[in-house]
């Protein structure tokens, strides 16, 4: 159960005003749900009968207890307010500076130099990232605060589903990766299920490799699976032979990669096939062109074709088809139009007839 939390202001304003020194500089840049902390933060200074804490302002506010903590801290690195926590790691009071001409700085609090190590827990869209791959730095947990990550319950399943899949129980120094990864990073406990399986999958599962990908990931902005996905798949041997199939040099785009994800996924086609199908295209029409690939993939799809001795099959049988339809045009222009005009029996004429008649137009003359 988290404790109250003391809060103060660091001069007497008289006012619970948002500062438009706070509008023009900060709230712009940083992120909704940081912003409606802060506002509420001066909206609990205005009632001095409110009694906050971490739950209650993540209740208020429907955010997580965790996404709340992390908006303070940014707030504090930003020198909006001031925390000071007890030993037990707990957020005791939080002190918001006043912010006025004489104190403000212009400069811009997010171009924090290297000297600065907790500039790390800034977004990585508001700092260089050159400068948060220098700033990331892992903290070293206690035994106490690694209790109480798993109090969570989605941390505790985290885990399990590592030990399972690792096969073997963490020791407390293992425990360090996923919570520097899930507290100072900020990665979901999915986010971080998708970066051990695909480590794992590399052969990869030294901690310090674990963690690099994960501030790589950090740092590109990668928040989500499908981010990750795209992340890893961009890199793999898999996307080069598609690029190199359809003539591509650059990086694929977010919607050529929604396609990629659906011939993988949805279609559940090999790499060879979609190599295959893209390499048609490029014969074809002599040119990338997504989507008469997907048509192509799609067709093998819903006829069951999964390798090259279905595609040749197919290939057969859609040849025989041409074959049958060419012959089958030819014997109608060959067949006897079916018009009144020849629908009655034709004269047949010798050549006496011919002299005869001959004769007989003389006579007339």
């Amino acid at each position: 159960m988290t404790r109250p939390i003391t809060l103060s202001f660091g001069s007497d304003s008289g006012e619970t005003a948002v500062s438009n020194i706070f509008i023009d500089e900060y709230m712009t840049e940083a992120n909704g749900a940081y912003v409606k902390v802060y506002i509420y933060l001066l909206r609990c200074l205005g009632d001095s009968s409110m009694s906050i804490s971490v739950a209650s302002i993540s209740e208020k506010l429907d955010e997580t207890e965790k996404d709340i903590i992390k908006a303070l801290r940014y707030w504090e690195k930003q020198k909006l307010l001031h925390i000071t926590w007890d030993a037990e790691g707990q957020i005791n009071s939080i002190t918001l500076n006043p912010l006025n001409t004489e104190t403000h700085k212009p400069a811009r609090i997010i171009s924090l130099s290297v000297s600065e190590p907790e500039a790390a827990e800034l977004p990585v869209a508001e700092q260089p990232v050159e400068e948060a791959a220098m700033q990331i730095t892992k903290p070293s947990y206690s035994a106490r605060q690694i209790a109480k990550f798993k109090q969570h319950d989605d941390f505790n399943e985290l885990i399990d589903y590592i030990e399972e899949h690792l096969g073997c129980t963490m020791k407390p120094s293992d425990l360090q990766t996923p919570a520097f990864l899930y507290e100072q990073l900020g990665m979901s406990a999915d986010l971080i299920r998708f970066l051990y399986d695909y480590c794992l999958y590399s052969g990869k599962t030294a901690p310090a490799y674990i963690e690099k990908v994960a501030i790589s990931w950090h740092e590109k902005g990668v928040d989500s699976i499908d981010r990750a996905r795209v992340q890893v798949f961009s890199r793999s041997k898999e996307c080069s032979a598609i690029k190199s199939a359809f003539g591509i040099t650059r990086s694929f785009g977010s919607i050529e990669y929604e396609f990629i994800d659906r011939w993988r996924f949805t279609y559940n086609m090999s790499v060879d096939m979609i190599v295959e199908a893209c390499s048609r295209t490029l014969l074809n029409l002599g040119r990338p062109d997504f989507k008469y690939t997907d048509s192509t993939l799609k067709h093998w799809h819903e006829h069951g074709i999964t390798d090259a001795e279905g595609i040749a099959a197919d290939d057969s049988s859609h040849a025989e088809r041409v074959r049958k339809t060419k012959a089958s045009g030819s014997q109608m222009r060959n067949q006897t139009s079916s018009n009144k005009f020849n629908q009655f029996s034709q004269r047949s004429y010798e050549a006496s007839d011919y002299d005869d008649l001959e004769s007989r137009k003389i006579g007339k003359l």
